[in-house]
Parts: structure tokens; C-alpha cells; sequence
């Protein structure tokens, strides 16, 4: 399968909470606590917080898309920091990259974040941060091999269980 990637824009905030649940229990169930993914998913993963992130001009969404106006497979979200890392002018951060199973190794992650890194230059970023949980080595993987590194770690709270996360960095 193949897949598109454009800006959301506001009527894709119910797609962007479809693919948002779907693409975090898919990475985390078996993984952590279920009942904390159903919270998480419940209070994270909707609709009403996509709407919200689309209407603030901070944030920046993309959706990938099987086809033009198919299914969603996957997403990127960029937002100003909110890390416990000391951040400077001209950072943002990677809130959410998410891409369903079945088109990992697709390329379709790359494009993603290719598709942030260029929005980050053409808005004046000079550093992208992201915090990844310390147990998803596929992700960790894949941020170090496109010039990521760990500057430090947080608390995670999914559904109020907390979790550990590194926090990686790069310039753009």
C-alpha cells in the first residue's frame, strides 16, 4: 500500500483522532497497561483535541492517507515545546508521529518527517525536539538514524499510569 501526505486542515480532526487511537494502541498494546491506553486514548485522542490543535496556528498536522480522501494511516503533529529540557527560540517539537503497522518501512515515516523538517525551516526552527517512549526501540532507531539524539527524559502520563520517555533532539 502506498500512501498520500498533506496538511490537516479543520474537517480532518475526526480522521486525525481515528488513526491517532488506532496507531497508539497498535504501538503500545501488550506494552503498557490497557486501561491506561483506553484512558489515554479516551482524554488524548479525540476529535475535540485535534479541532483545537488545528485552530491554533502553533500547531502544524499532516495526515497520510491510503489515497486522496481514503483511510487515514498515519499523522505528524508539531507544536511549541513542552518538555522539561531547557528550550530556546526556534525549537519546536515533534508531539506525535505516528504510521500504521502494515506501512512501516514504507518510507511513509520519512515523508513525515521530512514534511516537518521542512516546515520547521521555512517557519525560522532551528531545533526539533521529541520525547519517545525509552522502551520503543524501533522508534529510537529510527530518529537516531535521521541525526536524533538524547538530551535528556521525562514522565510520561498515559491514562495515568506514567511511563519513562527519552528526549531526543536535532538541529534542522
Amino acid at each position: 500500500m502506498s500512501a498520500t501526505i498533506r496538511m490537516a486542515v479543520p474537517k480532518d480532526a475526526p480522521a486525525l483522532a481515528l488513526v491517532g487511537t488506532a496507531t497508539f494502541l497498535e504501538s503500545y498494546a501488550g506494552v503498557i497497561d490497557g486501561a491506561a491506553i483506553m484512558r489515554h486514548c479516551a482524554q488524548r485522542q479525540t476529535a475535540d483535541v485535534y479541532a483545537a490543535a488545528l485552530a491554533d496556528p502553533e500547531h502544524a498536522l499532516w495526515l497520510a492517507e491510503a489515497a486522496p480522501g481514503a483511510a487515514p494511516v498515519g499523522y505528524l503533529h508539531l507544536a511549541p515545546p513542552d518538555l522539561p529540557v531547557e528550550t530556546r527560540p526556534g525549537d519546536i517539537e515533534m508531539k506525535r508521529i505516528y504510521v500504521l503497522s502494515k506501512l512501516h518501512r514504507s518510507g511513509l515515516g520519512l515523508m513525515l518527517l521530512q514534511a516537518g523538517l521542512a516546515h520547521a525551516r521555512a517557519t525560522g526552527r532551528a531545533r526539533m525536539l521529541l520525547g519517545v517512549y525509552k522502551n520503543n526501540e524501533r522508534a529510537i532507531g529510527f530518529y537516531k538514524a535521521h541525526g536524533f539524539h538524547m538530551v535528556g527524559e521525562r514522565q510520561f502520563d498515559v491514562g495515568g499510569a506514567v511511563y519513562c520517555d527519552w528526549v531526543m533532539e536535532r538541529g534542522i
